[in-house]
């Protein structure tokens, strides 16, 4: 017994199969055009028999007649992992002669010419 029935079966089976799986080599083909294919079904088509991973049903439908187990109807995850951030060192962006403010002070009249120290009760 072939793989596919027909043409025809093979063409609807791969559209509503493979056009929709996220498995590396056919989304890469069919989202950025590169030259790869699903390694299963190339494997099938060119020995015409049905792969380990590929299980036949009962349906009578054309696109569901056979099912791959190894079909993925998701990207694979690209959550970016948490980091430490006491692991990574942290360099500062700016030079110390920057860190000193005191000489980007404007004076203005009638205010004091540097803030007052912690020890100042606001209430």
């Amino acid at each position: 017994m072939t793989l596919f029935r027909s043409r025809t079966h093979q063409e609807v089976w791969i559209d509503h199969n493979c056009h929709s799986c996220f498995q590396p080599d056919e989304a890469a083909r069919r989202l950025h055009g590169k030259d790869t294919q699903c390694p299963i079904l190339k494997r099938a088509l060119e020995t015409d028999r049905k792969p380990v991973k590929w299980d036949r049903t009962r349906s009578k439908d054309m696109a569901t007649s056979i099912k791959c187990n190894a079909r993925t109807t998701r990207p694979a995850s690209v959550a970016r992992s948490k980091v430490n951030e006491f692991e990574v060192p942290q360099e500062s962006l700016w030079e110390d002669s920057e860190l000193d403010h005191a000489e980007h002070f404007v004076p203005v009249p009638g205010w004091p010419e540097r803030p007052r120290s912690k020890g100042v009760d606001h209430a």
